[in-house]
């Protein structure tokens, strides 16, 4: 119970904490009564000096500069409508978009720098496709990277024995990989080290 009624004054606290900060961010945007008779007396004679016992108030902080927005990479496992099948190419295995900041000049070296990190071998390389290889066990898998300015698309043309199937665990890492390449500061630092 005790660790519940700390819990609601926490809530409460960051409820009050928002509105607060709301109300600020509300003042500093809409001027104030004050602020509009000073506008409007600007021409009018100088007001008399404050008093020697009042405290004279600080300047507002000036307005904060907008922000250009960087987006995220993000992957997913649906082929989105903005990628074709390509049946050539074996399965979709998964999407990629790119961060809007990402210079298209260094795509290719990061993802041959993700895939054989993680042991995969470079078959062929040509302007927007990269095909790597990898083998293990009951393993032969190939997959395509396909690229455009936005998006990244895998495919795989992968067998586990006689079984066509997509190598989902080894994608998903190859595309951690790839995203962290991206954006050297989203790498999670690991536990003890």
């Amino acid at each position: 119970m005790k660790k519940m009624c700390s819990l609601s004054r926490f809530v409460v606290f960051i409820a009050l904490l928002s509105a607060s900060t709301a109300l600020r961010a509300e003042d500093a945007s809409t001027p104030s009564q004050n602020t509009v008779a000073a506008q409007n007396s600007a021409n009018a004679a100088p007001a008399p000096a404050a008093s020697a016992g009042a405290p004279e108030l600080p300047p507002p902080p000036p307005a904060a500069a907008p922000t250009a927005v960087v987006v995220a990479p993000t992957a997913t496992d649906a082929l989105p409508a903005s990628i074709e099948p390509r049946p050539e190419y074996g399965q979709f295995a998964r999407a990629i978009n790119f961060p809007s900041d990402i210079n298209l000049a260094n795509v290719p070296n990061l993802l041959v720098q993700a895939a054989t990190g993680r042991g995969w071998s470079v078959l062929s390389q040509s302007n927007g496709k990269l095909i790597i290889t990898n083998q293990k066990g009951k393993w032969n898998c190939q997959l395509t990277l396909l690229w455009s300015p936005t998006k990244l698309a895998i495919y795989s043309n992968s067998t586990k024995g006689d079984q066509q199937v997509v190598p989902k665990s080894w994608v998903n890492n190859l595309s951690g990989d790839i995203i962290s390449s991206f954006r050297p500061t989203y790498r999670v630092a690991k536990k003890g080290k």
